[in-house]
């Protein structure tokens, strides 16, 4: 706003303006006053000359208090681009101001009601390094980084392996050289460097030759047999066993050359040895090369047992008791259970018939109408050979024939090698007790001859 002043011959200074306010200045008084419409300013556009200073003036009367100036309120709206919002001020005349906050780069900006939010819109980072990266790191590092005595390494980037070469003078450097290589290959093999390849260290030109002693947490040996047991005596060289071996599931003990194996359990009261004489070093005396041999010394007796009962006792004095099972056999000819001998030369015999042993030294089917097949040793066929598959002297055994009822007394019959409960009665026929009944028609029997026999006279 401009105003233009224009002075008076008296000290009335009178000024007007476009919009019809006018202002009086007297000397009498040192305010102006301002008509309506109000305005917070008065500007002058043009200043005269500087005056001679003029004595100074009474002090005027207080003029009246102006108007009240304009108030302004605040307030967010909404920005003119989507990365932009607004604080707009908002003065008491409707004039807007606006105050522009726009989202820069990695941010977005939201505005609600008078709450305007920044948000960040970077992900965060990902600082952790590849597989790919590390292995290019730390293997050139460890190739060719650092001191490396007697150990050469290289990096295969293709692979990802890590190759240690242990120098081939550690062959010859005893048995420190021996452990401080294999200490290293033990802490190295197997290693994974990258999760997948395992790190390797092998001897240059050739595999470690040097033996480590038991006292350095070696063998003391060069090579071990196959299969072969491992014994030790402290701290010098194992003991690769060739008589000892395991293999097969299967504990073996002895060999093709002449020793004496075996099996020795002890206590403080007994010692049993359970092994095979030889010729050298027999395990008992009267034992021959060749023998198995069960002994025991101390003050024991040496128990056979089966089925939780004592079979055969031999007592501390040297007696030998036999506490003997027989079960009735089953139906099957020639089953048995007893005492079998294996000799006569006799084939084509038939399994289950009582046969009569002859003076020539041959076996025939036993008759109790001819008194010269039964008066003598009686036995029954287990098969068809007497030499293969034995005689039975005495026992359970079960004939080719049903022979009575259960508990009869059975008698050699008539009919050749047959047994039968009914004594024979003709003329020259031989009485002869052989054994017991025990199933009507299985033909199962306890087999017993009587030494003795009579002779019928009719």
């Amino acid at each position: 706003m401009s105003v233009e002043v224009s002075t008076t011959a008296g000290t009335l200074v009178s000024t007007s303006t476009s919009e019809g306010i006018s202002a009086t200045v007297t000397s009498s008084s040192s305010s102006v006053s301002v008509t309506s419409p109000a305005v917070n300013s008065v500007s002058v556009s043009e200043k005269g000359p500087k005056g001679d200073t003029g004595a100074t003036g009474a002090a005027g009367a207080t003029g009246d208090t102006g108007p009240a100036g304009s108030s302004y309120g605040i307030s967010c709206v909404d920005g003119d681009n989507s990365d932009e919002e607004k604080i707009r001020l908002t003065g008491s005349d409707s004039s807007t101001d606006d105050v522009v906050l726009e989202a820069g780069t990695g941010l977005s900006i939201a505005r609600v009601s008078d709450k305007i939010t920044f948000t960040n819109t970077v992900s965060d980072t990902n600082t952790q390094l590849s597989t790919e990266a590390v292995q290019d790191i730390a293997g050139p590092l460890v190739a060719t980084g650092g001191t490396k005595t007697n150990i050469a390494v290289t990096y295969d980037d293709a692979s990802g392996n890590m190759d240690f070469v242990v120098a081939s003078d550690l062959n010859t450097t005893g048995n420190a050289g021996t452990a401080t290589a294999l200490a290293t290959a033990r802490a190295i093999n197997g290693v994974n460097f990258d999760g997948t390849a395992p790190i390797t260290v092998t001897a240059a030109g050739s595999t470690l030759s040097d033996t480590a002693t038991v006292a350095k947490g070696g063998t003391g040996l060069t090579t071990v047999g196959t299969n072969e047991i491992l014994t030790g005596n402290g701290t010098s060289a194992l003991t690769s066993e060739a008589n000892l071996t395991f293999g097969i599931n299967r504990l073996h003990i002895g060999a093709d050359a002449e020793i004496t194996p075996q099996i020795r359990l002890q206590n403080d009261e007994n010692t049993v040895n359970i092994g095979v004489a030889g010729s050298a070093d027999n395990v008992i005396t009267g034992s021959v090369d060749g023998d198995f041999v069960i002994n025991s010394t101390g003050n024991h007796n040496v128990l056979f047992g089966q089925g939780d009962a004592v079979a055969i006792k031999i007592d501390t004095n040297g007696d030998s008791n036999f506490n003997r099972k027989f079960t009735v056999t089953g139906d099957t000819d020639g089953t048995h259970e007893g005492d079998v001998v294996y000799f006569g030369g006799t084939t084509s015999m038939t399994t289950g018939a009582l046969y009569h042993y002859k003076s020539d030294g041959t076996w025939q089917l036993a008759r109790a109408d001819a008194v010269a097949t039964c008066d003598g040793l009686l036995a029954i066929a287990l098969g068809a050979a007497s030499d293969t598959n034995g005689m039975l002297l005495r026992g359970m055994v079960t004939v080719d024939h049903d022979t009575g009822a259960v508990g009869d007394v059975l008698f050699v019959s008539d009919s050749a090698g047959d047994i039968t409960a009914t004594a024979p009665s003709g003329n020259n026929d031989i009485v002869r007790v052989v054994g017991y009944c025990l199933h009507a028609s299985n033909g199962q029997i306890w087999f017993n001859p009587d030494g003795t026999f009579v002779e019928v006279t009719a």
